[in-house]
């Protein structure tokens, strides 16, 4: 049942996400601006491909040169307003980030706030069962990063001789719920534990000694702390320009044209025709890349 909302929640939360970004992208007058210019040299660019391809046979050889060289200059603005609104949408994307970054760290200001005043208005009773508390169980506590049972193991009046024999079930009927916490509070008494027998042994040694010439001092253990795993990036993914067009497909004569081909700027193949297509079927020059009109 819990899952189940949780679950429903997250689809919620990721559904005003998505809402949100595609309001912003419509009214992001640059992001406007860009797909504008990109919708007029598309219509451009077919109207060019339909004039051309009627006036085939007539067209002398400067007016051809000239529609090419203008469709190659078309093409290349198509090209660099394309890249300019992958960009402009990559920024509205990570402004939204920031965003939701700002609303978590706000969210965290306020709960430091908020235990930090529960901390000033902590009972005066609490405070002296807490000066009270004897410094090994309280340092065992900090090891363990459990400082914040200090305050329950202080009401429980713990003592380091209690703290010895404490186990996970007798911790968990005094409140220490998190089962994290327990193991790594039981692994700081063991070391404590460990820690007091090396100390009496070396009171023991030395005072088997101190008449005898003086012995040669122990090295201390080194601890090594082990390497955090790194977290290797994801690239993000490849956006699809999609749209539609009128004139008809030179190659299937039934579908519509919607591709225009670069770098030539001919637009007269349907998606279909122009996935095995190497070369433009009406200049015959190599495609170097295949882009789907987005206007309609």
């Amino acid at each position: 049942m819990v899952a189940t909302a949780c679950k429903e929640k997250y689809k919620f939360e990721k559904w005003q996400k998505e809402a949100f970004e595609s309001l912003l992208l419509q009214k992001d007058s640059k992001h406007q601006r860009i797909s504008s210019q990109i919708e007029l040299i598309e219509r451009e660019l077919m109207q060019m491909t339909l004039v051309e391809m009627e006036r085939r046979d007539v067209r002398i050889d400067s007016e051809k040169n000239m529609l090419t060289e203008k469709r190659q200059e078309l093409s290349k603005m198509l090209v660099q307003l394309i890249e300019e609104k992958e960009h402009r949408e990559e920024q509205i994307k990570n402004r939204l980030l920031e965003m939701e970054q700002a609303k978590l760290d706000n969210q965290m200001d306020y709960w430091l706030v908020q235990y930090q005043r529960l901390m000033d208005r902590k009972p005066d009773a609490l405070i002296n069962q807490e000066i009270q508390l004897e410094y090994a169980v309280e340092n065992i506590l900090r090891e363990a990063n459990a400082s914040d049972y200090i305050p329950l193991f202080a009401r429980h009046r713990i003592s380091i001789e209690t703290m010895e024999i404490l186990t996970e079930e007798d911790m968990c009927k005094m409140g220490v719920t998190e089962l994290g916490i327990r193991k790594a509070i039981i692994k700081a008494i063991q070391e404590y534990q460990d820690e007091q027998q090396r100390a009496a042994k070396k009171t023991k040694d030395i005072e088997k000694t101190k008449d005898a010439e003086p012995s040669e001092s122990q090295e201390a253990d080194a601890a090594i702390a082990p390497p955090s795993a790194g977290v290797t990036p994801s690239a993000p993914p490849v956006t699809e320009l999609i749209a539609r067009v009128t004139s008809d497909c030179v190659v299937c004569m039934d579908s519509r044209s919607e591709m225009i081909f670069m770098n030539c700027g001919h637009v007269c193949c349907c998606k279909t025709c122009s996935e095995s297509l190497p070369d433009c079927p009406l200049c015959r020059q190599k495609i170097v890349q295949k882009i789907r009109l987005t206007q309609g």
